[in-house]
């Protein structure tokens, strides 16, 4: 009978040891469970902050290349004004008045049409410059002998 309560305080200290030692595996398990739901947390909210970082950047790059579109626009109806008004000028020129058989030249400003003055800032009113500009009128025809003309 010794023998067996010998046998049975063996046994009782064998199941208290891997009674023991179960629970440190469990806790050790709960707490390496909890480190890799923390890890995972940490990873999902880099994640999240990363994709807002990159949605704030895409639409930033969005963002540009609708004003770099829309300049695109500009540029191209500018050139397209630009190559009417070039085409305009070139046609105007072309078509000088002509007396008898002598061409007359166009003046400078005649060239131009008016909503190109406008937007070149050109006006018909004289400059500064042009109005202190001496007269290149030639000798033969002064403003007294031009008058003079008209009168009779």
């Amino acid at each position: 009978m010794n023998k067996l309560k010998e046998n049975q305080y063996a046994k009782d200290g064998q199941i208290k040891i891997l009674r023991e030692k179960y629970d440190q595996a469990q806790t050790e398990m709960n707490r390496k469970n909890l480190e890799i739901v923390r890890i995972l947390n940490q990873k999902s909210e880099e994640k999240s902050k990363k994709e807002a970082e990159l949605e704030a950047e895409n639409e930033k790059l969005r963002t540009q290349l609708q004003f770099r579109q829309q300049e695109v626009v500009e540029i191209k109806n500018q050139l397209k004004r630009v190559e009417k008004l070039s085409a305009d000028t070139y046609s105007d020129t072309s078509r000088s008045p002509v007396v008898g058989s002598r061409t007359l030249p166009k003046s400078p400003n005649m060239s131009k049409s008016p909503s190109s003055t406008k937007r070149a800032g050109l006006s018909n009113f004289p400059s500064s410059q042009s109005f202190l500009a001496p007269n290149k009128m030639s000798s033969s025809h002064s403003a007294s002998d031009l008058i003079g003309k008209s009168e009779c």
